[in-house]
């Protein structure tokens, strides 16, 4: 009777093991919502400085974490009203390797990578970026993903103008 309580009380703990390793890893490869409002305010406020006296409104698509590190694109674009008009500013859409400082309480972001422009581009994200999203990092910006990214700036911009 002793064997089969052992048993059975190995094979629960083997079960919430398991269950808890992977609720972790899947965890990890996503953003909770206060994750994703951190990183859009950092988005917004502190990458490029409006030049228009406007507001830069930012999208972002996460393609993997990895423990505290996020391979996002950011598409950052700044509005400003003119003449009773939404008009564009200045804006920038760009891949990037973020590190995050994830405590209980909060998240900060300690550092971010661009890659380079023109022929740096390609090597930079071969260098900086993991080996599973590199193409899909390459490829994005022919992607409608993109596009949607800029509507969703564009939809946040008009909300705030209202």
């Amino acid at each position: 009777m002793k064997i089969y309580y052992l048993k059975r009380t190995l094979g629960l703990l083997s079960f919430f093991l398991i269950f808890t390793i992977i609720a972790c890893s899947h965890k990890n490869k996503e953003l909770s919502q206060r994750d994703s409002d951190i990183l859009q305010k950092y988005l917004d406020e502190k990458v490029i400085q409006p030049i228009n006296d406007g507001k830069v409104f930012s999208a972002h698509k996460l393609f993997k974490k990895e423990d505290d590190t996020l391979y996002i694109w950011a598409y950052m674009q700044e509005y400003y009203k003119k003449d009773g008009k939404i008009e564009l500013g200045i804006g920038w859409s760009v891949p990037m390797e973020i590190s995050i400082r994830d405590t209980l309480s909060e998240v900060t972001i300690k550092k971010i990578f661009i890659p380079g422009d023109g022929d740096r581009y390609a090597k930079d994200i071969k260098k900086s970026f993991p080996d599973d999203i590199q193409q899909q990092v390459l490829d994005f910006p022919g992607t409608p993903e993109v596009k949607d990214l800029g509507n969703s700036c564009k939809e946040r911009a008009e909300k705030f103008y209202k």
